[in-house]
């Protein structure tokens, strides 16, 4: 059996899914904090997708309160595209579960269950996070 990943039917596939995801995405790259190390941005490139197209499909903007509850990273829910990676991430590699996604639709956001006190503090899913939601207080050693 051959795979083929990349042909114009799966990038024609790939694309409208990220256009998806840029809708919806706090589109302010030259102020993120990941801007040049984006995978977004990456992606973006690497499928030819103009952000500008995608103005006209955006919901009326409405910025969410960033939550600077933790003591070593904030989070900008305008940001984020609901990947999951940092959830999974902190369940795969702290096995604490301590972020979840909570809510469904527009709602959703990534948020601590039930409290704060089961995060380890140990910075991997601000590092893993792919476009700047996840931002570190203190800089890493």
């Amino acid at each position: 059996m051959v795979v083929r990943t990349r042909n114009p039917e799966v990038d024609k596939l790939r694309r409208a899914i990220v256009e998806l995801l840029i809708a919806n995405h706090h589109v302010d790259c030259r102020h993120c904090p990941k801007t040049g190390h984006c995978e977004l941005q990456r992606i973006m490139a690497y499928l030819h997708v103009s952000a500008k197209r995608m103005r006209p499909l955006r919901l009326p903007k409405v910025e969410l309160p960033k939550d600077t509850s933790s003591p070593f990273f904030d989070y900008d829910p305008n940001k984020c595209v609901l990947c999951g990676i940092c959830v999974r991430t902190c369940e795969s590699k702290q096995g604490v579960s301590a972020l979840q996604f909570m809510g469904r639709g527009y709602s959703a956001k990534i948020a601590f269950f039930g409290d704060d006190s089961r995060c380890e503090s140990c910075g991997e899913c601000v590092v893993r996070c792919p476009v700047g939601v996840l931002i570190s207080k203190t800089p890493r050693q």
